[in-house]
């Protein structure tokens, strides 16, 4: 589990590290990079094997990135690793502002709002425009990883506080497990 959620750390780091200003869109071209490697560590850290290579991406296109991009992306990441998850969680409702550019973008954004790996109100699902500034970006690859990261360990109540029952950890967070 910490060497999935130092993945996702890495992957936001990189997304800050390679981005333009923050006042200025992200680029289809920084969109694409950071895809890249977020993809590689997902078949890294799920061991999944990579079946056929994508085509590079062009380092040039300076046209800002479109929510709509980042969208088919990002179902095309969790439709690779669903096969990995452990269980799936309720469904969330979707909210009525929730809309994109395209229609494979809307089936896109409601499936991936529903399961919780892109936030109901975030900029990226009801956003005003169709470019993302950093900030949107970083933080919705970093939303997307962390579900990521949830969904692909089993939870266990030696490491998962929700799971160990009505006890205050903070009040004797060394007590014995097994007695």
């Amino acid at each position: 589990m910490l060497r999935r959620l130092s993945v996702a750390f890495l992957a936001v780091g990189c997304t800050v590290a390679m981005a333009a200003a923050p006042a200025e869109p992200v680029t289809q071209a920084e969109m694409m990079t950071v895809i890249e490697r977020v993809e590689k560590s997902i078949r890294k850290v799920l061991r999944i094997k990579s079946v056929a290579q994508r085509p590079a991406t062009s380092t040039q296109d300076k046209a800002p990135a479109s929510r709509s991009s980042l969208l088919l992306e990002f179902k095309r990441l969790y439709d690779l690793a669903k096969p990995s998850f452990r269980f799936m969680p309720p469904k969330l409702p979707v909210d009525a502002r929730a809309k994109a550019s395209s229609e494979a973008a809307n089936r896109a954004l409601a499936e991936l709002v529903s399961n919780g790996f892109v936030s109901p109100v975030g900029p990226i699902a009801v956003g005003p425009e169709e470019s993302m500034t950093l900030e949107d970006f970083a933080d919705s690859v970093g939303f997307f990883l962390a579900r990521v990261a949830d969904l692909t360990h089993t939870p266990t109540r030696k490491y998962s506080p929700y799971l160990q029952g009505d006890e205050d950890l903070t009040i004797n967070p060394a007590r014995k497990r097994d007695k």
